[in-house]
């Protein structure tokens, strides 16, 4: 199995890469711009072979058919910060 993890440098994201490193054998692919990176928050598994990164804006479709390894099929919104959503009143 490979796990493809958007903004996989970030708390959340690279929580959910370390665990999933731990507790399975899948392959962790972690595709990442850097904007709001933690900088030391995958630092222990660099070196893991089942441990890939793609400095790569998942709203830039050309660099991200570049960059990540096929077949994949990203599933977060690159509209959001065009077309914000108003909190429910």
């Amino acid at each position: 199995m490979k796990l493809l993890v958007t903004g996989g440098a970030g708390f959340i994201g690279s929580a959910v890469i370390r665990l999933a490193l731990k507790e399975t054998n899948a392959r962790s692919v972690n595709v990442d711009k850097l904007t709001y990176a933690q900088p030391d928050a995958l630092a222990e598994i660099a070196g893991d072979p089942r441990y890939a990164f793609e400095k790569v804006d998942i709203c830039d479709r050309a660099a991200l058919e570049r960059g990540v390894p096929a077949p994949t099929s990203p599933t977060a919104s690159c509209t959001w910060r065009r077309e914000p959503r108003r909190p429910l009143d």
